[in-house]
């Protein structure tokens, strides 16, 4: 977890929830899989808050091999700031990775799946935690990110273990916070969102 979540939001919702004044339209995408492009917010140099689009799955800035993005697409919350992949990352670029909800898979008694959309009742948009960073090891620059996960909370213990670290909007502040680098300061957005 999380392997599939959904966007569709309209442009003036996501420029609002997230407080950017100017975004690129943010294309609906029902089913975002690791390895496709979809929209982060992150911090600019200047301060402000900016949308742009990256590659799911999380390609270390010192990595040679592009594959790694399929083991780094989630990160865990436990160890985010001791894992080489992620603790550069996590000291210095924070996002967050705009959804509408995710799915997770119930295995069925005739070894099959039925998957479950998880969302908000009333459909609001909001963010995972997230990580992102630029490689330039492998040619031309590619800028990636990865989902912070946790443990699941009591609704989604029977489909996974762990799901995405949900923040709230008034969390967004802080974890993109460029002068926070201990874990510390940021250890009560790791809970179970309930």
């Amino acid at each position: 977890m999380c392997g599939r979540y959904v966007i569709h939001s309209a442009p003036e919702q996501v420029r609002n929830v997230f407080g950017v004044s100017e975004a690129p339209r943010v294309n609906a995408n029902y089913n975002v899989s690791v390895g496709q492009s979809s929209a982060i917010v992150r911090r600019t140099a200047a301060g402000s808050r900016e949308i742009v689009y990256m590659r799911w799955g999380l390609i270390p800035h010192w990595s040679k091999d592009s594959r790694i993005a399929f083991q780094c697409f989630n990160a865990r919350s436990e160890t985010i700031d001791q894992k080489p992949a992620f603790r550069d990352a996590f000291e210095n670029s924070r996002c967050l990775v705009i959804s509408n909800g995710f799915y997770e898979w119930e295995k069925t008694s005739k070894n099959e799946k039925t998957p479950y959309f998880f969302h908000f009742k009333d459909q609001r948009l909001f963010a995972y935690a997230g990580l992102w960073t630029k490689n330039v090891q492998l040619g031309a620059p590619i800028e990636t990110f990865s989902v912070v996960t946790t443990e699941a909370n009591e609704l989604l213990t029977r489909f996974h273990p762990r799901m995405p670290v949900i923040l709230r909007e008034e969390d967004f502040s802080l974890w993109l916070d460029p002068k926070i680098k201990n874990r510390e300061a940021l250890e009560h957005l790791f809970k179970p969102y309930i």
